[in-house]
């Protein structure tokens, strides 16, 4: 006598992990009371030689930028943009800039002190500057500098500045440069992160 085998059930959908290091286009966080949605995600590395350090670009729709890496999450708002020609543009990467000045301390020195500057109200101090890759999560950013982000990592540039009272200064450069001026994210801060539309 011939039994039919009963079908396998279907597999259970899978939930994906709501972390700030998961997330992904069309997210939702709320900050403080504010829904913002995910506009982009890059996953970023910079390679050293002796190591390679990796963290998340979190792109918002009001501009801002969400920073995500081991120990560390950080909120910078939306962009001042420094275009090619202007005058802060040549301040801070010309042959004389303060990032080449910075940079030829660090090779001196082996650090740099003193190196500043002020955007607004605020004096930042450089604390470092690197290269990296950036390999987008879903959609490529269409944003300014962001959407002329280089396969190669030599050719993406970065550099992080702190003030005295421990505000944050994150620029990034392509063609043109972003700053974004930042702060520590607490934990408390994030009242939520709910899945996009297509609720994966």
């Amino acid at each position: 006598m011939f039994f039919r085998r009963k079908p396998a059930p279907p597999p259970a959908p899978t939930t994906r992990e709501m972390t700030l290091a998961e997330l992904a286009p069309a997210d939702v966080i709320n900050i403080n009371g504010s829904m913002l949605i995910v506009e982009n995600v890059l996953e970023c590395s910079e390679d050293m030689g002796a190591r390679i350090t990796g963290w998340r670009w979190t792109l918002l729709e009001d501009g801002q930028l969400l920073e995500v890496e081991t120990g560390s999450q950080l909120l910078y708002q939306a962009s001042v943009l420094a275009r090619q020609g202007s005058e802060i543009f040549d301040q801070l990467v010309a042959d004389d800039g303060i990032l080449k000045t910075f940079e030829a301390r660090v090779r001196e020195h082996g650090a740099a002190h003193g190196v500043t500057f002020q955007l607004q109200d605020q004096v930042y101090s450089v604390q470092s500057t690197g290269t990296f890759a950036a390999k987008p999560v879903g959609a490529a950013p269409t944003q300014e500098v962001w959407r002329d982000l280089s396969p190669t990592q030599g050719e993406n540039v970065y550099f992080k500045m702190e003030a005295a009272d421990g505000a944050l200064l994150l620029g990034v450069w392509t063609t043109h440069i972003a700053l974004h001026q930042g702060r520590p994210l607490s934990q408390p801060e994030i009242l939520g992160l709910y899945p996009g539309s297509e609720g994966k």
